[in-house]
């Protein structure tokens, strides 16, 4: 039997189906492998199949959508793990799209999976340097990684795009605090040891 688009689609929506609201790690893999397959074909196929394409990537970014939604009702539900899955299928569906990394590192962030959390938000403010959130999340998750020097450049950077988000100056002043709390600290250990050492 001849590989056409419908066939394609119709094992990925059947897939889709399938999953209801449980996604798992076996079914995340198998979209990976079947649009990998499916790009593939394409450009086996080369330019004749210009409509089929376009046809094929209206699909995707349909279903990355429905995922992207899927994955956001997951994660206003607490079900973060599941979040992250919808997500990264999305993700897989249409891997420029910025709020897809913002919200999979917010399900990371919500797990305390601060390094994974940071690789999506870095992924998002690459895709999308002038959005306030992505360096809000980036700053969030360099401040639990105890990496304050960095995330207060990230705030910075951030408040430069938007100097008026809340988000961002309230993420700048925690890690001011957290800062000036370390330097006290330090400046009293260093008394503390000239005092004993005299």
């Amino acid at each position: 039997m001849a590989v056409t688009l419908q066939n394609l689609t119709q094992q990925l929506e059947g897939s889709f189906q399938e999953v209801g609201r449980k996604p798992d790690e076996e079914l995340v893999e198998f979209w990976k492998n079947q649009i990998s397959f499916t790009e593939r074909w394409f450009q086996e196929k080369g330019t004749s199949q210009a409509l089929l394409n376009s046809q094929w990537l209206q699909y995707k970014r349909d279903k990355a959508a429905e995922t992207k939604n899927r994955g956001n009702a997951e994660l206003t539900s607490g079900n973060n793990k599941a979040a992250i899955l919808w997500f990264t299928l999305a993700i897989l569906l249409n891997p420029n799209d910025h709020i897809f990394y913002s919200n999979r590192s917010a399900a990371y962030a919500n797990l305390g999976d601060w390094n994974n959390a940071l690789k999506d938000a870095e992924k998002t403010v690459e895709l999308a340097p002038n959005w306030a959130k992505g360096y809000s999340r980036k700053g969030l998750a360099l401040f639990f990684l105890h990496r304050y020097d960095e995330a207060l450049q990230v705030y910075q950077a951030g408040l430069n795009t938007e100097p008026n988000n809340e988000s961002l100056k309230q993420g700048l002043e925690q890690v001011q605090a957290k800062i000036t709390s370390q330097n006290h600290n330090a400046l009293g250990e260093e008394m503390l040891a000239k005092k004993q050492s005299c």
